[in-house]
């Protein structure tokens, strides 16, 4: 149920056919739990057909969308009320106003609001998610290590000379705690750390099994030869997969029109050669009249 605490026609009526997007601040409540949620939305629909009915908040949880949070609404929606409480002819006016509320009923630490943080400026434009610098993560000054992935070290030294050095320094975190093995090509460690475990770079049987089937129907596909037939039924042209996608057809098209998911590709049809249950496909071909004036 969608409840508005201001004429949004007043607004509406203002805005110009230039004017693609309303930018408005909302109100959700959980009725049952008495516990809300206060964001700010652009849209290019009126805010009265969006909010509770395409839209239901960006509250995200561990810096992804929440979608339990927005799945409770739309399955339970007598549960949930939505207000409008404000609609600005600007983004940056709209952001004002969610900052304010924020400030106000202290969003961040307040347990009958499901915003995990505050607003705080306009460049944060992602309420609820707590940004934190890679550099605070790993430790300022903290010496990380450079290996190649034979273990012969490259360097040492901090992350902020390997940022400037042109590699990423949440990816240097990433390899650093264990969540990525390499980063371009090379491993990172943190040098005072004794727990590290040099990264595993042999594959698994399974992986390996996968790799030679994937070749082997690399190679399956290449061998078929399609025999290229045309709406009298004649076999004009054959070949395999490489040479008729250079010719410009779809080997995709071609495979369907061979199994008989698909009659024609270009006014063609394909079959495998000597494929006895092969059927030419029924077609009624009706020729295109352009009346003339």
């Amino acid at each position: 149920m969608l409840h508005s605490i201001i004429d949004t026609s007043i607004y509406t009526a203002e805005l110009t056919k230039k004017e693609k997007f309303y930018d408005y601040t909302y109100w959700i409540t959980n009725i049952k739990e008495q516990k809300h949620y206060i964001g700010v939305r652009s849209c290019n629909i009126p805010p009265m057909h969006d909010l509770g009915i395409k839209y239901f908040s960006s509250k995200t949880k561990n810096g992804k969308l929440d979608y339990d949070f927005l799945n409770e609404q739309k399955e339970n929606p007598e549960n949930w009320e939505y207000r409008i409480i404000g609609l600005f002819k600007s983004r940056k006016d709209a952001l004002f106003n969610e900052i304010e509320l924020h400030e106000v009923y202290n969003v961040g630490k307040n347990p009958r609001f499901y915003n995990s943080s505050k607003q705080t400026s306009i460049g944060f434009d992602l309420s609820g998610v707590k940004r934190t610098s890679v550099s605070k993560l790993i430790g300022k000054g903290r010496i990380i290590q450079q290996f190649y992935k034979n273990g012969i070290i490259i360097k040492e030294d901090t992350i902020d000379v390997f940022r400037n050095d042109g590699f990423c320094s949440s990816m240097i975190y990433c390899c650093c705690n264990g969540k990525t093995k390499v980063h371009h090509g090379f491993i990172f460690k943190y040098k005072d750390d004794e727990n590290w475990k040099s990264p595993n770079f042999e594959r698994s049987e399974e992986s390996k099994e996968n790799h030679r089937k994937g070749i082997a129907l690399s190679y399956l596909k290449r061998s078929i030869i399609y025999e290229q037939i045309n709406l009298q039924g004649n076999v004009v042209d054959e070949g395999n997969k490489q040479y008729f996608t250079q010719k410009g057809y779809s080997y995709k098209n071609i495979n369907a029109c061979s199994t008989g998911t698909k009659k024609f590709h270009k006014k063609y049809t394909w079959r495998k050669k000597d494929d006895i249950n092969w059927k030419f496909p029924e077609y009624e071909w009706k020729p295109f009249n352009k009346s003339v004036k």
